[in-house]
């Protein structure tokens, strides 16, 4: 039997040829077109054999035998790397994990608050993709270009409430931007500075340490007021001494300056952090803290900390409550040992 010749045009099965694809190795691909209007590149010694359709054929019959309709395939191209329209498809998924994925560095601040996707997104690529394409996302823009960002950052991302902007934009955009009006007009520490061409961190100075407010934040500190005011801050309505406050309260000079400057006043000044207690956790029988676990047996910081988080001794198995018993009675025994000697 000859070798089989393919050529544009052919039909096999659902599938129509319309053109050689990329090619990998010894292997030839087809750009192939479904009934169903879908276009996918197929493996040429597939085609008519093991594949017959981009895929809806074997999701039909699925449907058929379980009498329900399945979960959506985003049958296009846009997840692939070689897609003109990658960084859109992974912007959209990126959106939806951190509204919806725990383990997501950034949940905290998105799904962990309770902001959430659209019904009409969340399940629907396509339709953001339209959305997207009719609202000024650039196919030739870079990622650091356009972002999406949601205009009220408390809301959902939703068509009202998205555009695409800059990153330097989206940085002015955020829930923890402080804004300083000056003759009715406000704007964050970053856009004054843009505006006035001064170092951000001159005016956040001016702003906290001096108590300077409207247009004297952007004129020189009076030499008089500098060096007055240089070992001297406001402590509950008083101008105190910085190494009483260090003295008394038992707060490092720099320690205090720097929450001085960040805003913090009277006794946020001057509490003491808290120390959280140390974690210890079981191996070979005897306990450990996380740092000599790590330092003498090789573990991984990260690893260990998310596993005891979880309840989970040092493999990631979870803990017997047979092994703590027998751990508490060796601790008992020890004590009465100690007390008997």
């Amino acid at each position: 039997m000859g070798r089989r010749v393919l050529k544009p045009g052919q039909k096999y099965g659902r599938l129509t040829l319309l053109s050689k694809a990329q090619k990998n190795g010894r292997s030839g691909y087809w750009l192939c077109k479904c009934e169903c209007g879908n276009k996918k590149i197929i493996r040429s010694d597939s085609i008519g054999r093991r594949t017959v359709s981009c895929g809806c054929y074997g999701k039909k019959v699925l449907e058929e035998q379980h009498k329900r309709k399945l979960a959506t395939k985003y049958e296009d191209f846009d997840s692939k790397a070689y897609s003109p329209y990658y960084r859109l498809y992974h912007t959209w998924g990126h959106m939806k994990s951190r509204c919806y994925n725990a383990n997501n560095n950034v949940y905290y601040l998105y799904g962990g608050r309770g902001i959430k996707v659209c019904d009409e997104w969340r399940d629907n690529y396509q339709c953001f993709k339209k959305w997207a394409l009719a609202n000024g996302w650039d196919l030739h823009a870079k990622g650091m270009e356009q972002s999406i960002d949601r205009i009220d950052p408390n809301k959902d991302y939703e068509p009202d409430n998205c555009r695409w902007v800059n990153a330097q934009t989206q940085a002015l955009n955020k829930r923890n931007n402080f804004f300083i009006t000056i003759n009715g007009e406000s704007r964050s520490i970053t856009e004054w500075s843009r505006l006035k061409n001064i170092d951000p961190g001159v005016i956040r100075r001016r702003y906290y340490k001096y108590g300077l407010r409207g247009e004297d934040l952007f004129n020189p500190i009076p030499r008089e007021m500098k060096y007055a005011n240089n070992n001297k801050i406001l402590f509950k309505d008083e101008m105190v001494p910085v190494v009483d406050l260090c003295r008394q309260y038992g707060i490092s000079d720099a320690t205090l300056r720097k929450r001085y400057e960040r805003g913090w006043r009277d006794d946020e000044l001057i509490k003491r952090p808290e120390h959280k207690p140390l974690i210890k956790m079981e191996y070979k029988g005897k306990m450990y803290s996380i740092s000599e676990l790590c330092n003498n047996f090789g573990f991984k910081e990260t690893t260990l900390r998310r596993r005891y988080s979880k309840g989970l001794d040092v493999y990631g198995n979870e803990k017997s409550n047979n092994s703590d018993k027998q751990l508490e009675n060796k601790r008992v025994k020890a004590t009465k040992k100690k007390e008997g000697m």
